[in-house]
């Protein structure tokens, strides 16, 4: 049998080579995503090591705040055994691209999907520091700085020019007086490194506090051969000390703890990246299963009579079936290897693609572990063996005279079976999907409930489609057959007499339009819903805003707008980490280590109605003041407390405060740049909560003492004075916002593109081996009169026909499946549902369109059947 199974190899080479090119590609998206993910890691590894090296002990709090003060820093550099002590003031944990220079012509270092823009102290210890001056000199004072020499070149920055910076404090000028080498190479994996004196950095990112300089981190290094555990404990217990007034716990750790804690941040994001990109791997190897699975079913249905002839000879339905896998074996093998290679070049292509999503990836190096290479295999070789298996176990069913005869009693029983069990296996798909949506308590135990949910669901799909695929061939194939007669019309039989075949043909592009329809529905719903909401909520007719939500607006911006007479309403958007005291009867499942955590934001009632509106459904917002507070309804269930009613808040000094609650106003996030938060007090109060007076949007309204020509002009003069900023009126603000959706999406049907291409791929595969299959029949159409040119218009336009099935079908679950996705999330999140039909209508026409071109290849193969080789068969 082992024979057999390599001659058979042998004679269908082609029709297997083609289901061996699906698995290649999708072991190659999956060996891409580890190459690029351990190649990232390998690359900020080495990155880790340089930014820690000549530090052999660092001290910190868990997250990253700058607590340290001159006191601490003197009470290091004192200890026995410390060499040098050095702080670190560095906008990383805080918010980074906090700080960013703008360009002589006036634009920005973009930041969306780009390396970021670091700024930090510039220390004067050579070893601690770890940067090199090339050209010029150290910043010594305030309104100097120095910047990377990679960074410097790349966009143009001279040393002995002075540039304008944004930062937290507001615009700066400062002169570059020079620029360094990070480390010995300057590898900064395309970041911006900005040095600046203590003093400058500390008063551009505003961590002065109580008169006091702070410090994020002190670094240090020590004496030579002195045991750098003994000195860790010691540093401990000195910072320990002298921080326990404040009570704020510190850790002290050595190089080896720092470089795994820097890599591991850096990890955290190259994870993401690595298993989205995973993610849609799965996506396209899941796809190739149905096109595996059909074109073994259908090479197995072409071998009925040798298969049957085997068994009459003596071959038992072990054998048979060990003849099949063997095949599916070798050529799950042969692909995966191919794969193996090929998805080391697709991550190189990968690095290319990125920047036209507006995402930059550095260098890395080609890193090829056992791991991804037993993965690579083994998936290949795996998924190949088990989408054979049900097409192996039918040929061993195949009676000898049933094989012969080309009759089987049982197909209609066998139909009726396929039905039951394809309504089931949906089902329970559907159940396990419900489970996670509704049901899920985590990001986690959502996503892998709706996967394995939606895997199942497909799989009963594809049992119980043939019902209307037969019905839905007939449809489409009708338009064909009134414009292309007779080719037209031979097109819809085809399609229409084998349902399952066409179903099962259409199965794999179903899967990958469905997962493009769930991301259109969700995008529309979630564009929908921010106009909605963004129209109902904020009466602006200008906003300020950042191109990602986490960047934030110098107080300054805001100030010079309300002074500005072209604006009659200015609110800045700013909230800030805050706590609640639980009260009597509070959800304990809510409160976590004794406290209620959520989030504040400050409103000046005398301006809120004049551009925003909270819903307010108890009390009112005039009446506002120090002593009082809006919470909205879900937090005041939570704490069991309503109008009236007192609650307890934490402040930054670490002591509480009592407020009233003036009002409940109801759920709903308006989205993108602008949050309504669970809490709002007025900005005197917000001050003593958090500690900030940096805006995250601002949205303002026209006096009507001014021209609309007269604002136009004074906004636009804001705008070319804080470019870092997006200025845009309320209508632009909603198209930028959409566009940012739309290209969300695109990115997303980018990447589904290959499982796209894959059952495409299946769709040419299915009606290449048609080819062989309907040899007589063709070459009968051929004797009776039909061109060559009609041949391949009916081969093409049958492609189009089960492309169309497939992509309704798929159309019509994404649907489904974003409809159910909408229904889960809270409504403060997204309450509208919307379906963009126009959209969807153009995917069907191009899916329809892309069957016509897989199509070229089996019409030509099809219009050179030898018509008497055809006929003399019968």
């Amino acid at each position: 049998m082992l024979k057999l199974a390599l001659k058979s190899l042998r004679a269908n080479a082609l029709r297997l080579g083609l289901t061996a090119f699906a698995i290649i590609l999708g072991v190659g998206f999956i060996v891409s995503s580890f190459v690029l993910r351990d190649g990232l890691k390998e690359s900020f590894g080495s990155l880790s090591k340089e930014i820690v090296a000549g530090t052999d002990l660092g001290a910190s709090a868990p997250d990253g705040a700058a607590i340290f003060t001159a006191e601490d820093l003197e009470a290091v550099r004192t200890l026995d055994d410390v060499r040098a002590a050095e702080p670190v003031v560095i906008n990383v944990e805080t918010n980074i691209n906090s700080i960013q220079p703008i360009k002589a012509d006036g634009t920005v270092i973009e930041t969306q999907g780009q390396p970021p823009q670091i700024a930090f102290n510039w220390a004067d210890d050579d070893v601690l520091r770890n940067s090199t001056i090339e050209q010029g000199r150290a910043p010594t004072k305030e309104g100097e700085w120095v910047l990377d020499s990679g960074a410097a070149a790349k966009h143009k920055f001279n040393v002995g020019t002075t540039y304008t910076l944004s930062t937290p404090s507001g615009n700066k000028s400062a002169e570059l007086v020079g620029t360094f080498r990070f480390g010995p190479d300057n590898i900064t994996n395309g970041a911006t490194l900005m040095g600046f004196s203590l003093d400058t950095v500390q008063d551009y990112l505003q961590q002065t506090k109580d008169g006091q300089d702070r410090y994020n981190e002190i670094i240090i290094s020590a004496d030579a051969n002195v045991e750098i555990e003994d000195l860790r404990i010691t540093v401990q217990e000195t910072l320990d000390a002298s921080q326990s007034a404040v009570g704020t716990q510190i850790e002290v750790k050595n190089e080896t703890d720092i470089i795994n804690e820097q890599a591991e941040e850096f990890n955290f994001f190259i994870d993401i990246i690595g298993y989205a990109l995973l993610g849609f791997a799965l996506l396209a190897l899941f796809v190739s299963i149905f096109i595996i699975a059909n074109t073994f079913a259908i090479v197995i249905s072409q071998r009925t009579r040798e298969l049957g002839l085997l068994r009459a000879v003596g071959a038992t339905p072990g054998q048979i079936r060990l003849s099949v896998l063997v095949e599916s074996l070798f050529v799950g093998l042969i692909g995966s290897a191919i794969g193996l290679a090929a998805g080391v070049g697709i991550a190189l292509g990968l690095k290319e693609i990125f920047p036209a999503l507006d995402f930059q990836l550095p260098d890395f190096p080609i890193v090829l572990t056992p791991f991804t290479i037993s993965v690579a295999l083994s998936a290949g070789t795996v998924v190949t063996v088990l989408s054979a298996f049900a097409p192996a176990f039918n040929a061993s069913r195949i009676s000898p005279v049933t094989a012969i005869s080309g009759i089987n009693p049982d197909a209609e029983k066998k139909q009726t079976l396929r039905l039951i069990i394809g309504g089931v296996i949906t089902a329970l798909g559907i159940i396990i999907m419900l489970v996670g949506l509704f049901g899920g308590s985590s990001v986690l135990a959502i996503v892998v409930p709706l996967a394995v949910g939606a895997a199942i669901a497909f799989i009963g799909v594809t049992l119980l489609s043939p019902l209307a695929a037969g019905p839905l061939s007939r449809f489409l194939g009708k338009p064909l057959e009134i414009l292309f007669g007779t080719a037209g019309a031979l097109a819809k039989q085809n399609a229409a007499r084998n349902p399952q075949r066409t179903a099962s043909t259409a199965s794999a592009l179903m899967i990958g339009l469905a997962f493009v329809s769930l991301a259109a529905v969700f995008s529309s719903s979630f564009k929908t819903d921010l106009t909605e909401k963004f129209d109902s909520k904020v009466k602006a007719d200008y906003v300020i805003r950042n191109d990602t939500a986490e960047l934030t607006i110098s107080a300054e911006v805001s100030e010079k707008l309300k002074a500005n007479d072209s604006f009659e309403v200015v609110v800045p958007f700013s909230f800030g980490d805050t706590f609640l005291l639980p009260t009597e009867g509070a959800d304990e499942t809510k409160i976590d280590d004794g406290l209620y955590e959520t989030i504040v934001m400050p409103l000046d009632p005398k301006t809120t109605d004049g551009i925003l509106n909270l819903d307010v459904t108890e009390g009112s917002l005039t009446a506002l003041d120090e002593n009082t507070i809006a919470i909205q309804k879900s937090v005041a269930e939570d704490l069991n407390v309503g109008l009236g009613d007192t609650v307890t808040i934490s402040l930054t000094d670490g002591a509480t405060e009592e407020l009233d609650i003036m009002a409940i106003h109801d759920e709903g996030q308006i989205g993108g740049n602008f949050t309504i938060t669970p809490l709002v007090v007025t900005p005197e109060r917000f001050a003593t909560i958090a500690d900030t007076n940096l805006a995250y949007s601002i949205a303002m309204t026209k006096s009507p003492a001014v021209s609309v020509e007269q604002a136009n002009a004074d906004f636009e003069a804001f705008a070319k004075e804080y470019p870092t900023a997006i200025f845009e009126s309320s209508a632009e603000y909603q198209e930028s916002i959409a566009g940012e959706i739309d290209q969300f999406f695109g990115t997303l049907t980018v990447l589904l593109a290959l499982a796209m291409f894959i059952a495409l791929l299946g769709i040419a595969n299915t009606l290449t081996l048609s080819i062989f299959e309907r040899k007589r029949e063709i070459g009968l159409l051929r004797a009776v009169g039909m061109t060559k040119r009609q041949t391949r218009r009916m081969i093409r336009w049958e492609a189009a026909i089960i492309s169309a099935v497939g992509a309704i079908f798929g159309a019509v679950i994404g649907i489904a499946l974003g409809a159910l996705l909408v229904k889960a999330i809270p409504d403060k999140f997204l309450s509208s549902f919307s379906i963009p039909w126009g959209l969807l209508a153009i995917l069907v026409l191009l899916a329809s369109a892309a069957g016509l071109l897989a199509a070229l290849f089996s019409s030509f193969k099809g219009s050179r059947v030898n018509v008497l080789d055809a006929i003399s068969d019968l």
